[in-house]
Formats: C-alpha cells, sequence, structure tokens
C-alpha cells in the first residue's frame, strides 16, 4: 500500500501575490510589524514560523494597502538553534489554508 503524502503549500507561490489574497488563503497572521516601508505577517505553525514582506507606500503608513504585494518571505524553525524541515513546515502552513 502506497504511504499517503500530505499536501504542501510553498510559501514562494505567494511572492507578487496582493496582500488580500494571502489574507483571503491564510486568515490574519498571527503577528505583524512594520519596518521602515516593510510590512511583515507572520505565520506561526507548531514547527516553524513563515515570515512574509509586504512593501507599504511610506514610513507614515501603519498597515499596508490590500493590493500591496508580497516581496519576499524567509522560514524558519520556532526553536533557535533547531534544523528546519521545510516539508513539515510547508504541510502545517498547507492545513491553515482556508
Amino acid at each position: 500500500e502506497k504511504p499517503t503524502t500530505k499536501p504542501t503549500f510553498n510559501p514562494e507561490l505567494l511572492v507578487g501575490r496582493s496582500n488580500s489574497y494571502v489574507s483571503a488563503l491564510f486568515g490574519q497572521a498571527d503577528f505583524k510589524r512594520t519596518e521602515g516601508v516593510i510590512h511583515v505577517l507572520q505565520y506561526r505553525q507548531p514547527d516553524c514560523v513563515i515570515d512574509l514582506f509586504i512593501n507599504i507606500a511610506s514610513t507614515g503608513d501603519e498597515a499596508p494597502m490590500t493590493d500591496a504585494k508580497v516581496l519576499h518571505w524567509t522560514m524558519r524553525e520556532r526553536t533557535i538553534n533547531q534544523p528546519l524541515n521545510q516539508t513539515l513546515c510547508e504541510q502545517q502552513f498547507y492545513e491553515r489554508k482556508l
């Protein structure tokens, strides 16, 4: 019998997508912060954290416009100095989809 493989979602597929698209797909981020003209949406999974970086219009804006685009992303373990299991993280991110 062939073992079942859990579906995954690669955050790379969100690059170029709008802030509203990400929210519609994954819901509200667990943590948000703004650093200069970059707004960070952080999605925390049981074993990892995914940060999505969105450009905002200016440093005076508190949040990105709904059509602001994802520029970049990072993925890391929740526990410092632990190796990242990228497949597991992508599976957990997929399970988060609305």
